[in-house]
């Protein structure tokens, strides 16, 4: 009889207990959705910022092919050097970002995963979570490795013609291949911000079965 009221307190508790971690565990979620938002439309700005400062580079330097005018030729690729050299210190810092949100997505996972082991619905869930954010952060990661690797063949590529260009003896055979990396340039700005679209759509799909699952997880506890 003395375990009674114990009994009862505990039973009284726990519930609240419950749904006060639901509640921290959802603020979370909330928090991190929202950092999520926020730099995937920083980088939607800016990858759409800089499809314009390359289209633009490359309708100069073309235009001023065309007329034959030196000067503005050479005004065009001081610029196109000023964006590579910029696009490449972006580019290496979102693959080094991408690898570091890759290695948390991968100890939440793990701590998940022990955390399942012995736990109920909600902790399962959050283990389907987490294997989720780790594939989506691998294959960033992988995107992320694969950009850098092009953007440095191509300036590269560029690097190996400046020469011939800087003093005026570039054959009709360099202009072309020339022409050809810009556009390539043109090409995989154009990639990238079709990709953050498509990211973003993820996301928001993500987000709501995220917020659907939670729905479900308390109607559960409820019963």
């Amino acid at each position: 009889m003395k375990l009674a009221p114990a009994l009862l307190t505990l039973a009284l508790v726990a519930p609240t207990v419950a749904l006060a971690q639901d509640s921290a565990g959802n603020a979370k979620e909330a928090a991190r959705n929202a950092a999520e938002r926020a730099r995937d439309n920083r980088q939607s700005v800016d990858d759409r910022a800089d499809l314009i400062r390359i289209a633009d580079i490359v309708r100069d330097w073309e235009a001023a092919v065309a007329a034959k005018d030196k000067a503005k030729e050479k005004a065009a690729d001081l610029r196109l050097q000023a964006w590579l050299r910029q696009e490449l210190r972006e580019e290496r810092r979102e693959a080094g970002q991408a690898a570091a949100e890759r290695g948390q997505a991968r100890a939440e996972r793990d701590r998940s995963r022990r955390e399942a082991r012995s736990g109920g619905a909600k902790d399962r869930a959050d283990l389907r979570d987490d294997r989720r954010d780790l594939r989506d952060d691998r294959r960033d990661a992988r995107e992320a490795t694969v950009e850098v690797a092009v953007l440095k063949k191509t300036a590269g590529e560029l690097d190996d013609l400046a020469p011939a260009f800087a003093n005026g003896t570039a054959t009709v055979a360099q202009y072309t291949k020339k022409r050809t990396l810009l556009r390539s340039l043109i090409r995989g700005e154009r990639r990238e911000v079709r990709q953050d679209a498509q990211e973003r759509r993820e996301d928001r799909r993500e987000r709501k079965e995220d917020a659907r699952e939670r729905r479900e997880d308390r109607r559960t506890r409820r019963k």
